[in-house]
């Protein structure tokens, strides 16, 4: 550490350097506080998404069968991409992506917070910190292992990633190219991501029209870079699909089959009613924080200061922008309103530093913890909140003790007002694993890809769930794809296939297996179990 000489001739430690340690400690100590708080997200299992997304990846790392023309899924590559670098990593679990989940948040908020540091400042480790632990408290606050580890998160991450880089390049080419590059990322991550690219476009635009180069010939060359770093990464992605004879497949699915599902079901009653919803949801953060953005806005004029104004101004952009992203969609289910909690997030961080700001200093690093906590546990008597998070802590613990058992455990991620028992795809995938081999094929029924994953068995065609063969607002290419899924079928017969006992006709029933001379050998709740006999 850097010393000094003072009056009486005796060393003295530099107050700067001392302040810089400072803040690293208490920068580690919130860093850590919010892996803590996130740690319980490891014990999670997959839920219906997640474990469609599993499945895509596994059988694309493990068998070379490529997305959309070898299996089927609707979304865009990014996801397959993060759960086939877990199965690389750790691999085919249900907390790998939960481990990448927990540091993508940590970073997300660090993000975050470099959003709402005045631009003309150094980034201070105890404000990067704040943001983490911010970050993990909204995200793990709010969500469970239903809306977690899902899309929302990443195209947030490299969203927030090419504002960064568009704030705080140093040279404005080499801003616009990088953030062009993670507006890129973001949109295979998920295309309603366009909304925080162009916030990242906006800070470029404006820092161009700030500089001394503001001729057409400057615009013109920014434009074209940006434009250059969010083609070049879907170009490559695009590029990889086209040499494994999957393009075409890619656009009929992610463009045709998603265009006629956005359209056929319904989504929500109104995007007014949805937008109080999510309010309502992240209540009281919702209300406060943007109110705070708009404070600083206001301060930020009024004192001449345009690095405090920008930050705000940015957090209320990227406000509107998840919302945008939400709506996009049309579906308004809660994993889609993810999108928002990284804006709030810095809109948090920005208070902070105003506040620190304003108070000359005194409301120091120590008091960040204290202030992001009081503020976030006023959400426990809301939609969301540490009732979420809190319910997920004492059941898992329970489970570690003893105290809950296995079928306790399982049935706690039992979600009845989607459908999902999840304790009943333990024992459908327990009885598989033990009955099947891994050699030989099963096919399940629904929407229920994660007994594919508790079960570590496959299914030998494309249409390894259903719901795109029998629900009226999936219809898309309907006969073409039942027709195709008859000769996967015949060429190989599975040895299981796990029915919907209730449903009376069709691909998911008892009958359809009935008539290709299977019997029902187990019933678990609404799975039926079906045996090839001949």
């Amino acid at each position: 550490m850097a010393s000094a000489v003072g009056p009486d001739g005796k060393s003295e430690a530099d107050p700067s350097a001392t302040s810089r340690v400072r803040e690293s400690i208490t920068g580690g100590l919130l860093t850590a506080s919010a892996f803590l708080f996130g740690l319980v997200s490891l014990t999670y299992p997959f839920g219906r998404d997640q474990g469609l997304y599993f499945y895509v990846a596994r059988e694309w790392v493990k068998r070379g069968s490529i997305p959309y023309r070898d299996v089927l899924d609707h979304k865009t590559p990014g996801i397959y991409m993060l759960h086939a670098l877990s199965i690389v990593l750790f691999g085919e679990n249900a907390w790998g992506i939960r481990l990448i989940e927990l540091f993508g948040v940590a970073v997300c908020g660090g993000l975050a917070a470099a959003i709402a540091s005045p631009s003309d400042q150094a980034l201070r480790r105890d404000v990067l910190g704040a943001g983490a632990l911010a970050m993990s408290l909204l995200y793990f606050g709010s969500f469970d292992f239903w809306d977690t580890a899902q899309s929302e998160i990443w195209y947030t991450f490299f969203g927030f990633a090419a504002v960064v880089s568009s704030l705080r390049f140093s040279s404005i080419a080499r801003a616009s190219v990088w953030a062009g590059l993670a507006s890129g990322v973001a949109i295979i991550m998920k295309p309603p991501a366009i909304w925080f690219a162009l916030v990242a476009a906006g800070v470029v635009a404006a820092r161009v029209r700030r500089s001394n180069e503001r001729t057409l010939l400057h615009w013109l060359h920014t434009a074209l870079r940006f434009a250059a770093g969010a083609i070049a990464v879907p170009a490559v992605v695009l590029g990889y699909f086209a040499l494994h004879g999957s393009l075409s497949s890619l656009i009929d699915v992610v463009v045709g089959a998603n265009s006629y599902y956005v359209r056929h079901e319904a989504g929500a009653a109104s995007v007014r009613d949805e937008f109080w919803n999510g309010v309502r949801h992240f209540a009281p953060l919702s209300v406060v924080l943007p109110m705070g953005g708009v404070v600083g806005v206001a301060v930020g004029r009024r004192e001449r200061h345009w690095p405090t104004a920008q930050a705000s101004v940015i957090g209320l952009a990227l406000l509107a922008a998840g919302f945008a992203a939400t709506a996009m969609q049309g579906k308004f289910y809660l994993l889609h309103h993810g999108s928002m909690i990284g804006p709030m997030c810095v809109l948090a961080i920005t208070a902070i530093v105003n506040s620190e700001r304003w108070l000359g200093g005194r409301f120091a690093g120590r008091t960040v913890a204290s202030f992001l906590f009081a503020l976030f546990a006023t959400s426990w008597w809301t939609g969301g909140g540490l009732a979420v998070w809190y319910s997920d802590l004492t059941m898992a613990w329970a489970h570690h003790q003893g105290r809950a058992s296995d079928a306790d455990y399982a049935k706690s991620f039992s979600r009845p007002r989607h459908a999902f028992w999840y304790d009943q795809s333990v024992q459908v995938a327990t009885w598989l694993a033990a009955h099947a081999t891994a050699e030989d094929t099963v096919t399940v029924r629904g929407f229920e890809p994660q007994i594919y994953a508790l079960s570590q068995r496959r299914h030998a065609g494309r249409f390894f769930w259903s719901t795109f063969l029998v629900s009226p607002e999936r219809a898309y290419r309907r006969e073409e794809w039942i027709a195709e899924d008859e000769r996967d079928f015949l060429a190989h017969p599975p040895k299981y296939i796990v029915s919907l006992d209730w449903v009376p006709a069709g691909v998911d029933s008892k009958a359809w297996a009935e008539q290709r001379g299977y019997v029902k050998v187990a019933l678990m709740g609404g799975a039926a179990i079906m045996e090839r006999r001949h």
